[in-house]
């Protein structure tokens, strides 16, 4: 006896884009960029799968064709005095799938405090549709529940504040606040494609009800190539929430809190006539695990699979898995030709071979739950030429 597949997929799809824009220059003091993007979405989509105890696969999505994703904009630029400068447009989107529709103003002001730093402040909303097959999920009475989903929002609030240090060294602030709403969530549950990690046999029926909110604050200090040393230092604090239909207030998949990245190079000067470069760097990145999901042991021991779900009256996403040191260097040497350039270089991905979780597995050997983690060192070794 032959044993039906646990599940089955076939996704393809692709993007065709054509753009235009007119860029007018009114006045030295006023410069206005229209234009228009216009997508064309081809997909080819079919996806089953079955619970332990079922021999028949359920269809997910079984869906081929294509749709219009239609983007608009036009934005003007105000240089209303020596200091002082005024962006504003309107930007919009119209989904042909399902008829919906953006209208998304945007302005910011920048003011330069002297000739080493300025500030600014802007706000825009901003919107993204789903990933496609989520529209086309099919549920057992043959209807397709989330085809007509809204188009998620979200308000970007950001304040700015930009100093040149030195003559090569810069440093920027960003503290930020974004409001998110038409957030797809299930109608009686804490799901949200907003926790969605590559999931592909997601079949959730969606309701554009949640909303979530997006607080921190970002800094680069940063610099510039000079005597052969650059290096930049990045750090973002932020705290990351939504709300589903429920009421509560839950921390999205990835709201890591904090990730820090650094990077550090140096570049050497060789041959008998210096144009040849041997260059080194250093990267260090530092992030806040993600968001840890809740296992329902009884229902995972009874599918034979992992089972997510609040269970006992737990919230999911209180806990996080762990942080993640990952350093990895790259090493090259740079031959300079009058008409050709060769560049061999060693990287190092993860040298210190950070174990990053994935997911979790069924063994099916000790009836338990267990991580999966990925992401092991990589070595790299090329040769580029350029003519």
């Amino acid at each position: 006896m032959v044993e039906t597949p646990k599940s089955k997929a076939s996704k393809h799809d692709y993007k065709l884009t054509f753009q235009s824009a007119l860029e007018t220059y009114f006045s030295e003091k006023h410069i206005n960029s229209t234009g228009f993007y216009i997508n064309s979405l081809f997909y080819n989509i079919n996806l089953a799968d079955r619970n332990a105890k079922e021999t028949y696969l359920h269809d997910i999505v079984n869906e081929k064709g294509s749709s219009m994703l239609f983007q608009f904009y036009t934005q003007s630029k105000f240089q209303l005095s020596s200091a002082f400068s005024l962006n504003m447009g309107l930007h919009s989107q119209y989904f042909r799938l399902n008829r919906k529709y953006t209208i998304e103003p945007r302005v910011a002001v920048k003011y330069k405090l002297n000739a080493q730093s300025n500030i600014s402040l802007a706000y825009g909303l901003h919107s993204k549709i789903e990933p496609l097959a989520i529209y086309f999920i099919t549920d057992n009475l043959g209807n397709q529940p989330n085809k007509n989903l809204d188009i998620m929002k979200s308000h970007h609030f950001v304040l700015s504040f930009s100093s040149m240090l030195t003559e090569n060294l810069n440093l920027t602030i960003e503290p930020y606040f974004q409001y998110l709403t038409d957030i797809s969530v299930a109608p009686d549950s804490y799901i949200s494609t907003l926790n969605n990690e590559d999931n592909l046999f997601f079949k959730q029926e969606l309701l554009s009800k949640g909303t979530g909110r997006n607080i921190g604050v970002d800094f680069t200090l940063e610099r510039y190539l000079k005597n052969g040393l650059y290096y930049m230092l990045t750090a973002s604090l932020f705290d990351s929430k939504y709300t589903p239909i429920d009421g509560i207030e839950r921390n999205t998949r990835f709201n890591k809190n904090y990730v820090i990245n650094m990077l550090i190079g140096k570049e050497w000067q060789v041959g008998k006539s210096k144009n040849n470069f041997i260059s080194a760097n250093l990267r260090f990145n530092y992030l806040g695990g993600n968001r840890a999901d809740l296992i329902d042991e009884t229902q995972s021991l009874l599918q034979h699979e992992a089972i997510y779900g609040e269970t006992n009256g737990n919230i999911a996403f209180e806990k996080k898995h762990e942080d993640l040191p990952i350093l990895s260097f790259t090493l090259s040497y740079r031959i300079n030709r009058s008409k050709s350039s060769y560049i061999l270089s060693l990287q190092i991905l993860n040298a210190t071979n950070t174990k990053e979780f994935q997911t979790h597995i069924f063994n099916q050997k000790t009836q338990t739950i267990e991580p999966k983690y990925g992401q092991n060192m990589i070595p790299n070794l090329s040769l580029k030429i350029e003519f």
